[in-house]
């Protein structure tokens, strides 16, 4: 497919058409010229020359009006590139299917999918960030020498017995629960399931203390265990 290239000094006089290999990959949009290498299965080695992750951007792709097989990949209004040089944060992606095996519309959808799927991405990751803030792991060991939660048998979620087999993690109220139960309630919800505090707000003063090299903490301290 054809992408429009940008000059360094940023002058419109020097756009020009190039031909590139374009590749769409788990929320990423790579490119290529078409002098580079293909690999065995007709893959370019796309990553050396250029690359966008759509996941940390926030972007849209549309028809170009007056023409048959262009499109363009712009940023919303007041956002820049991120992964990109900076001389090239406000850039329009212009691109051309003419020539192209798959069609403008087949184009458009495929990246348009792979936009969705790097917001979806993000969102998990923001998400991912969010809960290991509110939980840490533990091990049965540190669970029965908890000032809280040394006689916990069982998960207060799922009630099932606790095991070395199934992960388990502590909020900073000091309750305990299975990883998998304990990121499945605070998907929803940012309170402890049993007691109810509010973890968010305990998870951002931990890390407050940290930044400020602070001693104290949240998480409950533990029982020294006898031999």
């Amino acid at each position: 497919m054809w992408k429009r290239g940008h000059s360094k000094s940023g002058l419109s006089s020097e756009l020009r058409w190039r031909w590139r290999y374009i590749q769409l990959k788990e929320g990423c949009l790579d490119w290529a010229p078409r002098s580079c290498k293909v690999e065995a299965d007709d893959s370019p080695n796309v990553a050396a020359r250029g690359a966008v992750d759509l996941s940390l951007n926030s972007c849209s792709v549309r028809k170009v009006v007056g023409t048959q097989t262009q499109l363009e990949l712009t940023l919303k209004r007041g956002h820049r590139w991120k992964g990109l040089p900076d001389w090239q944060g406000s850039r329009v992606f212009l691109f051309d299917a003419a020539g192209s095996e798959t069609t403008r519309d087949q184009w458009l959808q495929l990246i348009r999918a792979h936009i969705m799927y790097g917001k979806a991405k993000a969102e998990e990751l923001v998400l991912r960030i969010r809960l290991d803030s509110m939980v840490r792991p533990v091990s049965m060991l540190q669970v029965r020498a908890s000032s809280v939660c040394a006689e916990c048998i069982f998960c207060p979620i799922c009630m099932e017995d606790y095991d070395e087999q199934r992960a388990a993690v502590q909020t900073a109220c000091g309750h305990v629960f299975h990883d998998t139960c304990a990121r499945r309630w605070l998907a929803e919800e940012a309170s402890c399931p049993s007691c109810r505090a509010d973890l968010k707000s305990q998870s951002m003063r931990l890390r407050a203390e940290r930044r400020c090299g602070g001693k104290s903490s949240p998480w409950p301290s533990r029982r020294a265990t006898s031999d």
